[in-house]
C-alpha cells in the first residue's frame, strides 16, 4: 500500500535554504531602511515642532507685550494732551499739572517734562526751573512738528538730553493755535528702561531677546543688555516699514550681536512701533538636539543588533547551526530594545489587547508614582485616570485606536499621591500576523509646566496683575459682545467709570503700598456689588468700570436699576478700610459716572468717553456723587486729570 503523507524532497529543501538567506537579507535591509525612515521622520517632527511651539510662544508674547507698550503709549498721550491744554490755559499752574502727571507712571522711573517754544528755545523743564536757554530746534521731534503741523502723537528714537545728559525716548505733541499756526511742542521724556522692565520678568534662555523698535527700524529699548541698541537702527527686516505685516515670525541672524534667532513681532500700527521677541536657536533647539542624540545612539544600537541578528540567521541557516544560536540572539536583542526603551525621558507602556500593563520603564513610575511591579496586570485607567475628562472623551479616543489608528492629544491625569498632571499621549495599536491588534504601546510626557506658562501669557494679556480684574483689553471685548446681545433682546445695559477722590493724597501721605492696598479692597468690594453676569475692571491708577448687562426694556426702568447698584457701589466704598500703614480705618469715596446703552448705536469707545463726561460732572459737582450722561453734558476738558482726585 502506498504512503499518503507528501514528504519535501532533498533539493527542494536545499533550495529553499539557498534563496531564504536572500529573501532574509532583504528583509533586513527593508526593516533598517524602514527604521531610520521612521527616526528621520521623528526627528523632522520633533524639530519642527520645537520651531512651532516656539513660534507661538513668541508670538504670544509679542502680542502680550505689545498691548503694555499700547497701553503705556495711550496713557503717556493722554497726558501730553492734558499738559498742553494747562499750558495754553494756565502756565502759572504748569508745574504742578506736571507732578500731578507723573503720579500715572510708576515712581521709580523718572521723567522729563519740557515745552519748547516756536523758536526751538527750551521754555520749560521740570529737571530744572527756570529753564536754561537751550536750542532744541534741531532735534527731530521739534523739526517733525514745526513741518507737518498736524496735532498726531510722534515718538522720537533715542537721544541724549542736553538738560538730563541721559538716554530718552521723546514722546510730543505740537502747540498750535486756533489758526493752527505752530507755537511749539510740548514733550515727554521716557527712559528705555521704562519699556524694557515689562520684559525682564520673562526668560527667554539664553541669547533671547525682546526689541521695542519704531517701523523704520530705530530701536527704542531692548531687555536684556539695552546698552547694546541705543542709538542704533536695524534694517531690511520684514516687520519694518508702513507696509509691514501685524504679525509674524522670521528666523534670521541678529545685525547686533549675530546670532542666529527666531523671532516673532507684533506691530502697532497707530504708534509707529513695533515689538519683537527673538529666542535664540541654540535655547530653542537643546531639547531637541539632546532628543536626536538619543535616538540616533538608540538607532545605532537597534541596527547594530539586527544585522548581527540578521548575519547570525544566516550563517546559521548555511551552517545549519542550531536554534540556541538563534534564540541567544534574539534575547541579545530583546535586552538592548528593553535598555534603549528605558533610557528614553518619556513614559513607555505596552498592555495586551484587553489594555492590561505587561510592561512599563522607569520614565513611567516618575511619571505617573507607580512602579513597574505595581502596575503589572493593571489597566492604565483603573491607575491614573483623574475624572476630568468625561466617558464621551475617551469613548472616541478608543474608537481611533481600535480602528487601527494612532491617537495623539492632551489630558489631565492622577498622581499617585492624588496631585494632578497634564499629559501629552500617544497611543499605537500593535498588529500580530493574522492582522489582529495584539497589543498597545503609550508613550507618555508631562507637560503641566508648559500648560502652566501658556495659561501665565494669557492671564498676563487680559488680566491687571494687581486687582487681578479684568483689563482694558477684556473689558473691551465683554463691552463688544453685551452691545451685540443687547441688540438681540433690546434691553438696556450701563457702563460705570468710578473715580477714587482724593486718591494721590493717599498715595503722598502714605506711600504707594497702602494705595495699592486700597485698590485691591476696592476691586473686592466692588465684585461682592454686582451680579457674576455683570463685569468689574480696572482701566489703571485708580479708575475702575463696571459694567451691567440685561436691565430693563425701558429706559427709566433701567436708569434706576443702574442707579441702585451705585448707591450700593457708592456706600460699600465709602465704609473704612483696615489699610497697613495708616493710624485709623481710612476711607475713601468714589464719584461715578453712568452711560446707558441699548444696541449698538454706540461704539465702545463712545461709551467710555459718555461715562468720562459723567463721571467730570460728579467730581464737579463735589466728588461722592452719581452722575448719568444726557446729550447735552459739556466734554470734559482734557485738563480735568490735572486737577486733585
Amino acid at each position: 500500500m502506498a504512503k499518503t503523507a507528501s514528504i519535501a524532497s532533498p533539493k527542494s529543501t536545499v533550495e529553499f535554504l539557498r534563496t531564504l538567506p536572500l529573501q532574509l537579507s532583504v528583509f533586513f535591509l527593508l526593516l533598517i531602511g524602514a527604521i531610520w525612515a521612521g527616526i528621520f521622520f521623528e526627528l523632522k517632527y520633533a524639530h519642527e515642532r520645537a520651531i512651532a511651539n516656539t513660534q507661538r510662544d513668541t508670538g504670544n508674547l509679542a502680542r502680550a507685550f505689545a498691548e503694555q507698550v499700547r497701553a503705556s503709549a495711550r496713557g503717556i498721550d493722554l497726558s501730553l494732551l492734558a499738559l498742553r491744554e494747562e499750558w495754553r490755559r494756565n502756565p502759572s499752574g504748569f508745574h504742578d499739572a506736571v507732578l500731578h502727571q507723573q503720579n500715572y507712571f510708576l515712581r521709580d522711573v523718572s521723567f522729563q517734562v519740557a515745552v519748547i517754544d516756536a523758536d526751538g528755545a527750551l521754555a520749560y523743564s521740570n529737571l530744572e526751573q527756570p529753564a536754561k536757554p537751550v536750542s532744541l530746534a534741531d532735534r527731530e521731534h521739534f523739526r517733525v512738528h514745526r513741518e507737518r503741523r498736524a496735532d498726531a502723537l510722534f515718538i522720537s528714537k533715542p537721544v541724549l538730553g542736553r538738560v538730563s545728559k541721559r538716554w530718552s525716548i521723546q514722546f510730543t505733541r505740537p502747540i498750535l493755535a486756533l489758526d493752527r499756526s505752530f507755537l511749539g511742542v510740548v514733550v515727554m521724556s521716557v527712559p528705555p528702561e521704562y519699556f524694557s522692565r515689562f520684559y525682564d520678568t520673562i526668560s527667554l534662555g539664553e541669547h533671547g531677546t525682546v526689541t521695542l523698535l519704531r517701523s523704520s527700524g530705530d530701536i527704542l529699548a531692548r531687555s536684556p543688555d539695552p546698552a547694546q541698541g541705543m542709538g542704533k537702527s536695524l534694517a531690511d527686516r520684514p516687520y519694518l516699514g508702513t507696509d509691514a505685516p501685524e504679525t509674524g515670525s522670521i528666523a534670521l541672524r541678529a545685525q547686533i550681536d549675530g546670532i542666529e534667532r527666531l523671532a516673532s513681532w507684533h506691530r502697532l500700527g497707530e504708534f509707529g512701533l513695533v515689538v519683537v521677541v527673538c529666542e535664540a536657536f541654540d535655547s530653542i533647539l537643546a531639547p531637541y538636539r539632546a532628543q536626536r542624540r538619543a535616538f540616533l545612539i538608540s538607532g545605532g544600537a537597534l541596527t547594530a543588533l539586527l544585522l548581527a541578528f540578521g548575519y547570525s540567521l544566516i550563517a546559521g541557516l548555511r551552517q545549519r547551526a542550531s536554534a540556541v544560536a538563534a534564540r541567544a540572539s534574539i534575547e541579545e536583542r530583546d535586552r538592548l530594545l528593553v535598555a534603549a526603551l528605558e533610557a528614553v525621558g518619556n513614559g513607555v507602556v505596552i498592555t495586551d489587547a484587553d489594555a492590561r500593563i505587561e510592561w512599563a520603564n522607569p520614565a513611567f513610575e516618575t511619571l505617573t508614582g507607580y512602579t513597574p511591579a505595581e502596575a503589572l496586570g493593571r489597566r492604565p485607567a483603573e491607575l491614573v485616570r483623574s475624572g476630568v475628562q468625561r466617558p464621551p472623551f475617551y469613548a472616541a479616543m478608543w474608537d481611533t485606536i481600535l480602528g487601527g489608528k494612532t491617537w495623539r492629544g492632551e489630558l489631565v491625569n492622577k498622581h499617585k499621591d492624588g496631585s494632578l498632571y497634564d499629559e501629552e499621549l500617544v497611543i499605537t495599536p500593535v498588529r500580530d500576523a493574522v492582522g489582529a491588534i495584539s497589543h498597545f504601546v503609550g508613550i507618555k510626557q508631562d507637560v503641566t509646566e508648559r500648560k502652566r506658562t501658556e495659561a501665565q501669557i494669557r492671564n498676563l494679556a487680559f488680566y491687571d496683575p494687581l486687582t487681578e480684574l479684568p483689563n482694558r483689553r477684556l473689558l473691551f471685548d465683554r463691552l463688544g459682545h453685551a452691545l451685540a446681545a443687547s441688540t438681540r433682546s433690546r434691553r438696556y445695559g450701563a457702563l460705570m467709570l468710578l473715580d477714587l477722590d482724593h486718591f494721590k493724597t493717599l498715595n503722598d501721605t502714605h506711600g504707594h503700598d497702602v494705595g495699592d492696598q486700597l485698590l485691591i479692597k476696592v476691586a473686592q468690594r466692588l465684585t461682592a456689588c454686582v451680579r457674576e453676569s455683570d463685569t468689574v475692571a480696572r482701566l489703571g491708577g485708580d479708575e475702575f468700570v463696571v459694567m451691567l448687562e440685561d436691565l430693563d426694556h425701558e429706559g427709566q426702568g433701567a436708569a434706576a436699576q443702574a442707579e441702585s447698584v451705585a448707591g450700593k457701589i457708592r456706600e460699600s466704598l465709602g465704609r473704612p478700610y483696615a489699610l497697613k500703614g495708616t493710624c485709623a480705618g481710612h476711607c475713601n469715596t468714589a464719584s461715578i459716572g453712568i452711560a446707558l446703552f441699548v444696541g449698538t448705536g454706540y461704539g465702545t469707545d463712545d461709551l467710555l468717553k459718555h461715562a468720562d463726561i459723567a463721571l467730570y460732572q460728579a467730581k464737579d459737582a463735589g466728588r461722592n456723587q452719581i452722575r448719568f450722561y444726557e446729550g447735552t453734558m459739556q466734554a470734559a476738558p482734557d485738563s480735568r486729570a490735572a486737577g486733585e482726585k
